[in-house]
Order: C-alpha cells, then sequence, then structure tokens
C-alpha cells in the first residue's frame, strides 16, 4: 500500500480529498454540513499544521460521506469496505453495528452532558442537602443545639449552590426564576438571608431562622428536577432517533448486518 509511508495526516489529507470527491462535494459544502470552518478542511486536504479535525468532527466527516474513519486513517484501503475493520474488533459483539461511539456521539450533540450534570446537582441539593437542613439541623435549632462539622459542609454546599444557579441563565434556570419570581415576598436573597444565619448560629443560638423559606426552596428546586428529568429522557429519544435516521439511510452498514445475521444465525 502506497500511503504506507507517510504518515497518517498524509493519509487522511489523501483519502479526504478522495472520498469528498466521491461523494460530489465541495470543501465548502462538506464544512457546512459536519459544522466547521472550510479553512479547517482545506489544512486537513492540505496536510499544513495549524488546524486539525477533533475525533468528533472525524466521525462527522466519515458519516457525511459515508465512508470509516479506518479508511480516512489508512487501516483500510477499500473506499466503502467496513469488513476489515469489523475483523478486527475483538469485542464486536459488545459493540453491535458499532453504535456505542455513535450513541456517544449523539448524546453529545444533544447537550446531554450538562443536562445530566445538573440534574445530579439539583437532585443532591434537594435530597442530601436540604433533607438533611429540614430535618436534622432544623431539630438541632429549635433545641439549641451545636451543629456538627458535616452539617455546616451541607450548609456551606447549599451557600455555593446557590451562588451557582444565579449565574445559570439555561432554560431550566429560566424556569426556576420564574417559580421563585412567582412567590410574595420570595428571592434568591431570601433564601440566602436564611442560610447565612444557618451558618452563624453556633456563633448565636438565639437567632431566628424561617425555615418555611428554605422548605418553599426545597419545593421550588424539586420542581426543577422534574423539568431537567423531562428535558433529559426526551434528549435521549431524539439522540436514540438521530443515530437510527443515520443508519438506516447508510448503506455502509449493509456488511455489517449482514455478517451480524450470519454469525448470529450460523449455530441455529
Amino acid at each position: 500500500m502506497k500511503e504506507e509511508k507517510n504518515s497518517y495526516l498524509e493519509v487522511l489529507a489523501s483519502r479526504l480529498k478522495t472520498a469528498r470527491n466521491a461523494k460530489g462535494m465541495t470543501i465548502e459544502q462538506l464544512a457546512n454540513q459536519i459544522g466547521v470552518q472550510k479553512q479547517t478542511l482545506n489544512y486537513v486536504e492540505l496536510n499544513k499544521r495549524g488546524r486539525g479535525l477533533t475525533i468528533s468532527n472525524l466521525i462527522k466527516v466519515a458519516d457525511t460521506l459515508e465512508v470509516t474513519t479506518d479508511y480516512l486513517l489508512g487501516r483500510i484501503d477499500d473506499l466503502y469496505d467496513v469488513s476489515n475493520a469489523i475483523d478486527n474488533s475483538e469485542d464486536w459483539h459488545n459493540d453491535t453495528l458499532g453504535l456505542r461511539d455513535k450513541v456517544i456521539n449523539e448524546i453529545e450533540m444533544q447537550q446531554l452532558p450538562y443536562d445530566l450534570n445538573q440534574y445530579i446537582l439539583v437532585t443532591y441539593i434537594t435530597d442530601n442537602v436540604l433533607r438533611i437542613v429540614l430535618s436534622t439541623i432544623k431539630t438541632k435549632v429549635m433545641n439549641k443545639e451545636e451543629l456538627n462539622k458535616n452539617e455546616m459542609q451541607k450548609l456551606c454546599i447549599l451557600s455555593e449552590y446557590l451562588k451557582y444557579i444565579m449565574r445559570q441563565e439555561t432554560e431550566c434556570y429560566q424556569y426556576l426564576d420564574f417559580l421563585i419570581s412567582k412567590q410574595t415576598q420570595y428571592s434568591y436573597n431570601t433564601i440566602n438571608i436564611e442560610i447565612e444565619r444557618l451558618r452563624q448560629y453556633n456563633h448565636n443560638k438565639d437567632m431566628a431562622i424561617n425555615f418555611e423559606d428554605l422548605s418553599m426552596f426545597q419545593e421550588l428546586l424539586t420542581k426543577m428536577e422534574k423539568m431537567f428529568s423531562i428535558t433529559i429522557d426526551e434528549k435521549f429519544k431524539n439522540a436514540k432517533d438521530e443515530m437510527i435516521k443515520k443508519i438506516v439511510k447508510n448503506n455502509m452498514y449493509y456488511r455489517e448486518i449482514s455478517k451480524y445475521f450470519t454469525e448470529t444465525n450460523k449455530d441455529l
């Protein structure tokens, strides 16, 4: 194979141009389709330093041009041959039709990691922090008992989370802003005052704490938690549907599907 003498970037430069021309696309059309600058693809095809494709964008290029990343990187020679890639995959049965990477790619495109992180955060605050504040800490305050180190740490986390959510501008946090605005004489500042009073409680056990405001805050966070859950479910569905659409319309999968049926039926 002639290209074995060159670096993988030289192979990528040559094969990207070949696959693009075979698909009848200009550099500009391909760049627009995968969401990168035209100059980036120019650099890749000319094997110039300074710009390159991320793994995620390389996968998008392969999907758009209906070739494999193995072809673009020189692992196989046939423009549309996927059989070698399958044969070289030891865990092919655990990654049927190569779905794992495609699922991850679609999940990232739906921005699910951000929503999942936010969902974990708000669930932790409602279930592990505010629950303790409104049970154990509330009982101790009523009995004028000292708060321990772990309980004080929970209050610090609650304070930091409040500062965090006040900076967020995504849809779910705008929903929380709306819920708070509907409450009469209730705001982020109201919540913050009660949290700071609790953080100073050990120094002044006669300080009055309004736990009703914190209970209201927990209720509002629980509503936002449900909204995150709905948003995540919808994005998972979108990711699944988009992945299936791409596979169904991609004839490259003929050999993978054929091999799958052959191997799963051979012992019947």
